[in-house]
């Protein structure tokens, strides 16, 4: 579990600023409010102090149907 100094929650994206010393999972959840299919982008992090640490992973699609 983290327990982060800042969470900044917008309409398109959810930012969190944390210390991190080991491998950390993040999970999130979809809201659904149309049908149809998606694309989900990939979840980024990165060191504020050091931009040689960073990380990409994650990006799909996802299917809402009636």
């Amino acid at each position: 579990m983290i327990n982060p100094q800042k969470i900044d929650i917008r309409d398109d994206r959810v930012l969190i600023f944390t210390d991190v010393s080991d491998d950390t999972h993040y999970r999130y959840v979809v809201r659904a409010v149309t049908p149809g299919k998606f694309k989900l982008p990939a979840v980024s992090a990165e060191c504020m102090y050091d931009p040689s640490i960073a990380s990409v992973n994650g990006a799909g699609e996802i299917t809402i149907s009636e």
